[in-house]
């Protein structure tokens, strides 16, 4: 009942008369809102953590305790770090295997230099190849008290020893209020990576969304919002100022941002992408890093921890950079939703997952090509619910699969069509 409530409450405010009304005075509206801007410490966050004792694994995509665990690394003084790069995958294993630790992991390569300057670490670099240095996992070794930076893909640690007691870390992980995950090192299909091995009931969400004022995505994506001019179609919304310009395309709710890029300092994509993703207001949600490749970059919202993934660019906000021809100055195009989530409706629903174990296992069934599969997480489809403005979250599997990230059904039918067309005996 109190759903319903809030549904029929919605469905007057937003009925196309008042929809209407609201957008123009929205597009009318030049005040900058006043907000609270992102951290560092929470854009990016690490997707999820393992968490080893003797021969237990679990893990757990919670935000609160990446949150405290991320604290107490900036916290912690470390001795000069080391590279190691081995050339076989064997001895690569030897150097990383702990009995007792935990692992931080990020779906992408994460330039070593540049983790320690948002995360304000103190690492002393002991020569060049740190500068260099990427990683996609942090692994924290208790027993040998030791933090190692891991590149799998390139077999290349980069490694220190922690000089402060580390049973605070111990503590957040033992006495967090956590629903942990039980995993499997498996040795088939994808060898020494973590699965789950039993089904899994998490909870299905439901939102009543909003269109957030074009202001918001102005003031965080303009150099000068002041300077800003507007321009109206039937159909879309166009601001520009100087070389830069933002397009709101009002009946698919996207804006298109296109110009040059904001920043004081030599190029990083990390570093110039935030300038922007710390100025997006908290009415859009938890904004974290998901995804970075070559001049892309990928930022979404998360809920309870689990990142969001829709079909037209809802919870997201995607950069891509390009040098300019004419001199050297950055270029950007940035894509957005206007839509974000705001009044949770009460929901008892939930749905039950496979294990991760027997998800890998189909696929490889299917053809899948596991040296292709980066990651492996729970995510929310975004679902709207036509013409209510109500959005469904749905629990499942995504894939980070040949750099491209897949809901679990979708890369089975992906794999299927690429089975029916190869020739036979192939």
């Amino acid at each position: 009942m109190i759903g319903l409530s809030f549904y029929l409450t919605y469905l007057i405010w937003v009925s196309p008369a008042s929809h209407e009304t609201s957008l123009e005075e929205s597009l009318g509206n030049n005040r900058t809102e006043e907000t609270s801007l992102k951290t560092k410490e929470e854009v990016f966050l690490p997707l999820k953590l393992r968490y080893q004792k003797e021969d237990t694994n679990q893990e757990t995509q919670n935000e609160a305790l990446l949150k405290a665990i991320q604290k107490e690394l900036h916290q912690t003084t470390y001795s000069e770090g080391e590279v190691t790069t081995y050339s076989k995958q064997s001895d690569y294993q030897r150097a990383t295997t702990m009995t007792s630790g935990m692992e931080l992991f990020y779906a992408f390569s994460f330039p070593f230099n540049t983790y320690l300057e948002l995360f304000d670490l103190s690492i002393p670099l002991v020569d060049d190849q740190e500068k260099t240095a990427a990683f996609s996992s942090v692994q924290v070794d208790f027993e040998e008290e030791k933090i190692r930076f891991l590149n799998n893909q390139e077999l290349t640690v980069v490694e220190a020893t922690l000089e402060d007691n580390l049973s605070n870390f111990s503590s957040e992980i033992e006495y967090a209020n956590v629903k942990w995950v039980p995993l499997e090192k498996t040795r088939t299909f994808l060898e020494n990576h973590y699965l789950t091995k039993d089904t899994l009931e998490l909870k299905k969400y439901s939102y009543i969304s909003s269109t957030q004022p074009y202001t918001m995505f102005r003031d965080a994506f303009f150099s000068n919002p002041k300077s800003v001019r507007s321009n109206s179609s039937v159909f879309d919304t166009y601001l520009y100022e100087g070389g830069n310009s933002l397009t709101i395309k009002q009946d698919q709710e996207i804006i298109q941002f296109q110009g040059q890029a904001n920043t004081t300092r030599p190029f990083d994509i990390f570093l110039t992408s935030f300038d922007s993703i710390k100025k997006i207001g908290a009415s859009y949600g938890s904004t974290r890093v998901i995804d970075q490749l070559d001049n892309a970059i990928d930022y979404r919202t998360f809920v309870e921890g689990f990142p969001i993934f829709g079909e037209n660019h809802e919870a997201q906000i995607a950069f891509d950079f390009k040098e300019s021809n004419e001199s050297s100055a950055v270029r950007v195009t940035i894509q957005a939703n206007l839509n974000s989530l705001q009044i949770p409706i009460p929901s008892e629903e939930s749905v039950v997952l496979p294990s991760s174990q027997e998800v890998i296992e189909t696929l490889y069934y299917k053809g899948l090509d596991t040296t292709l599969v980066e990651s492996l997480l729970i995510g929310y489809q975004w679902k709207n619910l036509e013409d209510t403005g109500v959005v469904d979250l749905i629990p499942n599997w995504y894939i980070k699969y040949d750099n491209q990230w897949y809901r679990y059904e979708a890369l089975f039918q992906l794999l299927a069509e690429e089975e029916e067309e190869a020739p036979n005996g192939f």
